[in-house]
């Protein structure tokens, strides 16, 4: 056998063996194809992932079944469910109405539209003063008529729990009250959300988990009150301004009120739902023995010297003195929705 024809075997071997090579590699590919994924339509769920079933009504933690989430989501258009923010979106559209922003003279915060049309709140952000302006969230009609603030009565306040309820003086007849839940329905890792007025960006919603549920715990603010409270700690973001805001399970209930931060990232607190029912069954206000007998804060509660539209009445304004010496040291100006601008 010469070179030449030596040559040519070759090639014509090299050649075939590169064929099969590329027809094992080939028959490999469509034995690595996997199964192709199952397509579901909106709002319905897989054999495998039988759990996410809108039909199906999910055990809690202590074997009692709950329905309330899907009446919550019963409003929301079958395909939108398929995503967790479909559920977000649910609760932030029923209970933000029920979530009031709070002005004093030295304080904005958060409260929340509770049974007998009363508003539950921090003590702290109503601290020294008997009345407080409430705003209900705009709608479209409100906000077309010209949106303005209402009068509310301080009736009770607990210093130790810094908790505080508030009688306003009128409330849409749509608004309808936020339950509250229990402790027990409670678990360390459950989703939990916020709604308040952090920085004055009103009516911003939050959410997070619990990290902890603590008893007896015990804090100091600004006002140097040692208070005393079980408390909810959460990853759910707060600042100044959520202050009284509700803390809320998946159903829309209250189980804590938004009160406080520490320093760090994720360390946020609010008074847990049985202190709350506490509160609200006792009749008459709780003092903090250092506060009971305070003077200065009798001394000036704080004046209005005016409430009312402007001269073109296209927002509302209120003027007060913090030291009640007749200055207006605290103008508040509220426009329409309509009226706001991009800066």
């Amino acid at each position: 056998m010469n070179a030449q024809r030596i040559w040519r075997l070759s090639a014509s071997c090299g050649i075939w063996f590169m064929s099969f090579l590329s027809w094992e590699y080939a028959v490999a590919q469509q034995r690595l194809v996997l199964p192709k994924a199952q397509t579901l339509s909106p709002g319905v769920a897989s054999t495998l992932l039988n759990v996410l079933s809108m039909d199906v009504a999910l055990p809690s933690a202590d074997g009692v079944f709950e329905k309330r989430i899907f009446e919550i989501l019963s409003n929301t258009p079958e395909n939108e469910r398929t995503t967790r923010g479909a559920q977000d979106i649910a609760l932030f559209r029923n209970i933000s109405p029920s979530v009031v922003l709070i002005s004093t003279p030295t304080a904005t915060g958060t409260g929340s539209v509770i049974s007998g049309g009363l508003i539950l709140t921090n003590w702290h952000v109503v601290d020294g003063v008997p009345f407080v302006g409430i705003l209900y969230k705009p709608d479209a009609a409100s906000v077309k008529a010209g949106t303005s603030m209402v009068t509310a009565a301080v009736i009770k306040v607990d210093q130790v729990r810094d908790l505080a309820l508030l009688k306003p003086n009128s409330i849409p007849s749509t608004i309808r009250p936020i339950e509250l839940g229990s402790l027990s329905e409670l678990q360390v890792g459950a989703d939990v959300h916020a709604i308040g007025h952090p920085s004055g960006e009103t009516w911003s919603y939050t959410t997070g988990i619990v990290s902890q549920i603590r008893d007896n715990y015990r804090w100091t603010t600004e006002s140097t009150i040692e208070h005393h409270a079980g408390i909810i700690q959460t990853q759910t973001p707060i600042n100044p301004g959520s202050s009284g805001g509700p803390l809320l399970i998946d159903d829309g209930r209250l189980i804590g009120v938004n009160s406080f931060k520490s320093e760090g990232e994720g360390l946020n607190y609010a008074v847990s739902v049985t202190d709350v029912r506490f509160f609200l069954t006792t009749p008459n206000s709780a003092l903090a023995p250092s506060r009971a007998t305070d003077k200065k804060e009798k001394e000036c509660n704080g004046k209005v010297l005016f409430e009312g539209r402007n001269k073109d009445d296209d927002a509302y304004i209120r003027q007060l003195s913090s030291k009640c010496d007749n200055i207006a040291d605290v103008v508040y100006i509220y426009w329409p929705m309509t009226k706001l601008r991009r800066c």
